[in-house]
Formats: structure tokens, C-alpha cells, sequence
């Protein structure tokens, strides 16, 4: 005859339902599950349950922990994809350094297009990973980063567009785009498509900058930085943009240069940040901003 099932403590609950995850969301769940856990356990007490059975009653609420733990990992961020994200952003970095092996073995034309259409799906994996990673009260942000990734996929669309049609690049000729007689409306069509998706790139990561300086934690000591270059990527995207419109070449490539270079630097922040989401330890102090 098998005995009943042992009741299981609210500690072993909260650790089966919490494993997995990054240590902040770890620590930031289970103080949020143990003031519901108190509350309802109050409650059956003051209801004349008796001690055991108000803790029976109150884990009860809460819910199979098994289950509660795959809806954990779907909402925010398991360490399988924090490993992943990792290698996406080194893949990033692999694909830019073996660029001229693609040009040679691929050609000009399929080279941009392998590059350009991989550079985007990771840059968007990796942004998607982020705020999955921020996890609470990350309503603020879905806006910001859901127009930033839909910005990128257009520019990519329209680089394509450019190779496909005109086969060159947005803007890569010296002569100003915007001048009566230099292009046919078609291809000045394009480039004033490729400038407001420049705008709108640069709009949404200022934008997602700005929110993340709302979001209440340093996020393993590197949210602070992770801001700041956000909000510069967007100003140097609008530079492009708005360099481009007054036809000043050299003034594009320059922000664009810039721009580039604030992407690794995000991007190695990136690596670093997803390293520690992955090990920290419970024994560090995780800081917050008063």
C-alpha cells in the first residue's frame, strides 16, 4: 500500500520552481512568491486551519512547481539560452573577421547578402535575450526594442533591395543622391526609404535607452553602460540619417564608422553580461540603483 506524499516546504518549492534561472530573477521571484506564500498562509491561519494544513494550502495555491518552472523559463530566460546568446554575439564577431574569406569564396553581391541577413537575426536574438533577461517589469520596454528590431529587419530589406535592383549599396556612390539628374526616382525613392528606416533605428534605440534608465537595477553592474550605448547607437544612426538628407557622404560614414564601433562595444558588454547572468552565485550582493 503506498503512503501518502510528504509535503514538500516552501524552500523546496521555490528552488524546484525557480532552478534554472539567472540569480537576480531567482532572487527577485522568490522574494515576490514568499510574500504571496506568507500572505496566504496568514490568511488559512486566521480561517482556523491549523499550521500544517494552512502550509499545505498555501504551497497549494502557488501551484505544481515543475510546471510553474517551465512557465518561468518561457517567460524570461533560461541558462540553455544565456549560453546561446553568448554564442550568437561571438558568431557576430567570427562572421565580421572572416568577411573578405566570404568575399573571395562568394563573390560581392552573395558575400553583403550572407552577412547582412546573419548580422540582423543574431543582433535580434540577442536584443530579444536581453530584455528577456531584465525579466521584471519589462512592460516599458516591449515598444522601444520591438520597433528597434523591426527597424533593423527593414534596413536589411532594403540593403537587399539595393543589391537586388541597382547592385550596390545604399549611398555608396560620391555624387549627392538628392540632386535633380543624378538617379532615377526609383533609386531616390530607395535611398529616402533607407534614410527614414535610418531615423526610425536611431529613434527606437534612443528610446530603449531612455527606458532602460527607468529600469531599477545595475543588472550585474553592467545596465548602466549597456544605456548609455544604446542612446549613443541612436544618435549616431539619426547622424547618418540626417547627414545623408544634406548630402554630406563623409559626415555619414563618419557616424556610421561610429556607430559600428558602439555595436561591439554593446556587444561585448553583451558576452560579458550573459557570462555573469550565467555563474553568478548566490553568495555575491547584487546592487541596486536607490
Amino acid at each position: 500500500m503506498k503512503s501518502d506524499p510528504q509535503p514538500i516546504s516552501f524552500e523546496t518549492w521555490q528552488k524546484i520552481a525557480t532552478q534554472n534561472l539567472p540569480y537576480h530573477l531567482n532572487l527577485s521571484i522568490t522574494n515576490e512568491l514568499s510574500c504571496h506564500y506568507q500572505d496566504a498562509y496568514q490568511s488559512y491561519l486566521s480561517k482556523g486551519l491549523s499550521s500544517e494544513k494552512a502550509i499545505e494550502t498555501a504551497l497549494a495555491d502557488l501551484g505544481d512547481p515543475s510546471i510553474v518552472n517551465k512557465q518561468f523559463l518561457t517567460t524570461f530566460i533560461s541558462r540553455r539560452r544565456l549560453f546561446g546568446t553568448i554564442a550568437a554575439c561571438a558568431s557576430y564577431f567570427i562572421v565580421l573577421l572572416t568577411f573578405p574569406i566570404l568575399l573571395q569564396l562568394l563573390g560581392d553581391l552573395v558575400s553583403y547578402v550572407v552577412q547582412d541577413f546573419f548580422s540582423t537575426l543574431v543582433l535580434i536574438f540577442i536584443l530579444s535575450s536581453f530584455i528577456r533577461l531584465i525579466g521584471i517589469k519589462i512592460h516599458s520596454l516591449h515598444r522601444p526594442s520591438g520597433l528597434l528590431m523591426v527597424s533593423l529587419m527593414l534596413g536589411t530589406i532594403i540593403r537587399f533591395g539595393f543589391l537586388f535592383f541597382f547592385n550596390t549599396l545604399p549611398f555608396s556612390g560620391s555624387e549627392p543622391v538628392f540632386s535633380l539628374g543624378i538617379n532615377s526616382m526609383t533609386e531616390t525613392i530607395w535611398h529616402a526609404g533607407f534614410v527614414i528606416i535610418e531615423l526610425l533605428a536611431g529613434f527606437a534605440s534612443i528610446w530603449l535607452g531612455w527606458r532602460l534608465f527607468r529600469i531599477n537595477q545595475s543588472l550585474y553592474g553592467l545596465l548602466p553602460t549597456i544605456r548609455i550605448v544604446f542612446v549613443l547607437i541612436g544618435f549616431f544612426a539619426a547622424g547618418v540619417a540626417v547627414s545623408l538628407v544634406l548630402n554630406s557622404i563623409v559626415a555619414a560614414s563618419l557616424f556610421s564608422a561610429l556607430g559600428y564601433s558602439m555595436v561591439t562595444v554593446l556587444l561585448s558588454l553583451m558576452i560579458l553580461l550573459f557570462y555573469r547572468a550565467s555563474f553568478w552565485k548566490s553568495d555575491y550582493q547584487i546592487k541596486t540603483i536607490e
